[in-house]
């Protein structure tokens, strides 16, 4: 095969052959950071293929060494729409999906009543 060359403002340019492409794979979500799986009670499921996961932390005060308990919502994604209001769910974490959602579920630990 051969190659053209051009010349551009006194820089040499040489024309590269034509590059096929491959169509991109279906990826499934890949966890982003190893070890950050967590696990939080469901709260809301107003939106289609969004949950609202809350997760409890307990931590020990700095200063009186009292356990404190933190809580944190987190918007994730649910392609398969399997969790309801009171599941316990398992969370993996993900590339951004949106503006809010980094993690996606990645399994129902104990089904709501």
């Amino acid at each position: 095969m051969q190659l053209s060359t051009s010349t551009f403002r006194g820089t040499s340019l040489a024309a590269k052959p034509a590059q096929t492409m491959q169509p991109r794979a279906a990826v499934a979500f890949q966890p982003v950071r190893a070890g950050q799986i967590l696990q939080g009670r469901v709260v809301s499921t107003h939106c289609e293929k969004t949950a609202v996961v809350s997760c409890d932390v307990l931590k020990v005060h700095p200063v009186y060494s009292k356990r404190v308990k933190k809580t944190k919502k987190f918007i994730v994604h649910d392609e398969a729409e399997v969790a309801k209001v009171g599941d316990i769910v398992s969370l993996i974490p993900t590339r951004p999906l949106s503006k809010r959602k980094r993690f996606v579920v990645e399994s129902v630990v104990k089904a709501a009543k």
